[in-house]
């Protein structure tokens, strides 16, 4: 189990928080979000703010900092200024994993001498998906490029399947192929939530099955890598059905996991342990031999 930012559940509190470079704006303003993601975050809009939060962070024992932030229209963030700050964060033992939005090589190599450790990278089904609701210009193939740039730079890639943005069920199948030939260790999968006062309020959220049948899938294509099911996903009881289904497809984690997960886990016979930080940090190794799909294996 994840619990990221500064999350209190099961007598534990998240030593992750999250910081916005632009504070809640995005020029992009995706369709199911409109920068009101960004809402959670500390502000940090210059790199003096940036290290001030960080070090506010390291002093209250934070491991690591999720670096966000909106972008430009592009889906760029404004990563050069930063450079800087993040490189004296890491260097005072800070653990960053950053959205790194649409990133060209040049930009992901920065990252990584800068000290970012992972590179979170969003995914979605179509290109209908990546241009009219992540409205990029540069649709399916901007997202491909900025992932590999970023496993190209030497930098740790987790990509963040969205599952309910429009597509079809079974549409996500080619992007979880296309990451198991590029061998990716670690792939998270998150749920479309409708939010007020966006263009998708009213959207339907992916059902419960719809996003343990994407988890599967993963777990089937990719046996050896680590599998969660990210923080983003649909409340009340449609969120504790998809917690329950993910770990009957043999989750290694779950972020944030709803009230009587933990216990799920146990009857089947796993130990669940606590990570107190961002789901896609969580420490792993897997013999070969244990790589046999199934709920046996995982660690939620």
């Amino acid at each position: 189990m994840a619990l990221p930012g500064t999350i209190t559940a099961y007598g534990q509190r998240g030593q992750w928080p999250a910081a916005s470079l632009t504070s809640t704006r995005c020029e992009r303003a995706c369709g199911h979000c409109m920068g009101l993601l960004l809402h959670s975050m500390h502000p940090a809009t210059t790199p003096e703010a940036l290290v001030a939060v960080g070090r506010r962070a390291l002093a209250a024992g934070a491991k690591g900092m999720l670096i966000s932030g909106g972008s430009d229209m592009a889906g760029r963030l404004p990563w050069q200024e930063f450079l800087g700050a993040i490189s004296i964060l890491a260097s005072e033992g800070l653990a960053i994993n950053a959205h790194v939005g649409i990133v060209e090589l040049t930009t992901a190599r920065a990252l990584k001498a800068a000290g970012v450790h992972q590179a979170l990278v969003e995914l979605v089904a179509t290109e209908a998906v990546a241009r009219d609701v992540l409205r990029l210009a540069g649709g399916l193939k901007a997202l491909k490029q900025s992932l590999v740039s970023c496993m190209e730079a030497g930098l740790e890639v987790v990509p963040h399947i969205i599952v309910g943005l429009g597509e079809a069920p079974g549409q996500e199948q080619w992007a979880i192929e296309w990451l198991a030939e590029l061998k990716v260790q670690r792939v998270v999968v998150v749920g479309f939530m409708p939010l007020k006062h966006t263009p998708m309020a009213a959207a339907p959220p992916p059902s419960p099955w719809r996003i343990a049948e994407v988890l599967a899938r993963a777990r089937i294509a990719m046996p050896s890598a680590f599998i969660t099911l990210g923080c983003a996903r649909p409340r009340g009881r449609l969120r504790a059905a998809t917690d329950y289904l993910a770990v009957m497809a043999g989750v290694d984690a779950v972020a944030i996991p709803s009230e009587g997960i933990h216990e799920a886990a146990q009857e089947l016979g796993i130990r669940p342990e606590i990570f107190p930080g961002c789901c896609s940090a969580i420490p792993f190794s897997r013999k070969e031999e244990e790589n046999e799909p199934g709920p046996g294996n995982n660690h939620p």
